[in-house]
């Protein structure tokens, strides 16, 4: 029974396309930034870690993806 439940789970949909926009050194840095780009609008900004052992910090931003119902195409026709 346990092995149905774990084949029925639906897989998770992926709602942003993550872009690097600068990496950094400290955090310190990367924060000024990803503060700087919520001012101009982004909404999506994060902090990750990067390089070798997660000694750099990576600014990255999300942009939405547009999706298409399945059937929505031929549903015009």
């Amino acid at each position: 029974m346990e092995y149905e439940k774990k084949k029925e789970a639906k897989a998770s949909v992926q709602k942003f396309s993550w872009k690097e926009k600068k990496r950094f050194d400290n955090y310190e840095s990367a924060s000024t930034l990803k503060v700087l780009l919520l001012s101009e609008g982004y909404t999506k900004v994060k902090i990750r870690r990067a390089g070798p052992e997660g000694s750099q910090f990576k600014v990255v931003i999300g942009t939405e993806i547009k999706t298409t119902k399945k059937g929505s195409k031929n549903a015009s026709k």
